[in-house]
Formats: structure tokens, C-alpha cells, sequence
């Protein structure tokens, strides 16, 4: 996947997470997924909690 098809994932409204930019259709913002890749947890972990 390249970066422009990755920044099409996110999102930003101001009525879902309080404007914080999330992964399309998820309530998942991009800082708890950069926050969990930092913490160690590996990207296959994270695809399966969702």
C-alpha cells in the first residue's frame, strides 16, 4: 500500500472522537495506534483486536 492510499484511511470530523483524526469507518484514533506501535505491540497483533 502506498502513503496516499494510507492518508485516504484517515479521517477527520469533528462529531467522532472529538475531531481527532481517526481510520475510516473505526473509532480508532491515529494516536492510539502510534501510541500502541510504541509501546512495542506489532502491527499483526493490532489487525486481529479489530
Amino acid at each position: 500500500m502506498n502513503p496516499k492510499q494510507l492518508f485516504e484511511r484517515i479521517t477527520v470530523n469533528l462529531d467522532v472522537m472529538v475531531g481527532k483524526p481517526t481510520i475510516r469507518g473505526l473509532r480508532i484514533t491515529v494516536e492510539q495506534i502510534l501510541k500502541a506501535l510504541a509501546k512495542g505491540i506489532a502491527v499483526k497483533e493490532l489487525l486481529l483486536r479489530n
